[in-house]
């Protein structure tokens, strides 16, 4: 445990393995926070607690009845997670880093052995690797949804559900075969006509003879949940 979780009175030492997964990932579900917890059901008792005692926030949307949490700043020292670099959360992309959650829980339950970084946390194990590509002026800033490290190897984790228009494929996947820190790529995708979008820019531009490029469909249980409304019911 830290010096901050000792000293805060609110705090449960069973609350440290899902709390440090919420700071790695930004964003969770509650009953993804529950299979943080030896017993589910008492997740549903700490989070309301936890969330008073100011260490998660829970978003005003629900995604399919499901309540949504992030830490605050204090959930964030008591979690104590090495090398994060935390974004911003946007409401309008809860849907998709839930999802992500999702993602990386059923590799890890499927793949032993197999290493999870979530977004916020992928530069600085790259930075840790050695120095980030030279980038020219105009070139895309990017970052991964995820990175996996499997058999000594680094893949890289998209998933995506909204197509992106115009070259922002492209941008990507150049950004990707310029990434040396960087093994190989894996897309993870549940709609066909964005696989076949894809395919084609990796075609026309050869990214796929330059880099390792796996497209594939979204794992069972893995979806992009809906949100019911603008605000909770």
């Amino acid at each position: 445990m830290t010096s901050a979780s000792r000293a805060h009175p609110d705090l449960d030492p069973r609350d440290l393995p899902a709390l440090r997964d919420l700071a790695r990932f930004g964003v969770m579900a509650d009953d993804q926070l529950a299979r943080r917890y030896s017993d589910p059901a008492l997740a549903f008792a700490r989070l309301p607690i936890l969330k008073d005692a100011g260490i998660v926030d829970r978003w005003w949307v629900s995604l399919e009845g499901a309540r949504v949490y992030s830490p605050t700043r204090l959930g964030r020292l008591i979690a104590a997670v090495p090398n994060l670099r935390p974004r911003t959360t946007f409401a309008s992309h809860l849907a998709h880093d839930v999802a992500l959650v999702d993602l990386a829980d059923y590799l890890i339950g499927h793949q032993p052995g197999l290493c999870w970084l979530a977004e916020d946390e992928v530069r600085g194990f790259l930075d840790q690797i050695g120095p980030s590509p030279t980038r020219m002026h105009g070139d895309t800033r990017h970052r991964p949804d995820g990175l996996v490290v499997e058999d000594n190897r680094r893949i890289a984790i998209e998933l995506e559900h909204s197509e992106k228009f115009g070259d922002r494929y492209m941008r990507i996947s150049a950004w990707f075969v310029k990434e040396w820190r960087i093994d190989r790529v894996r897309w993870y995708i549940d709609r066909p006509r964005i696989l076949q979008h894809l395919r084609e820019v990796n075609a026309a531009h050869g990214f796929d003879h330059d880099m390792g490029i796996e497209l594939q469909e979204f794992p069972p249980g893995v979806r992009i949940r809906e949100r019911p409304g603008r605000y909770e019911p």
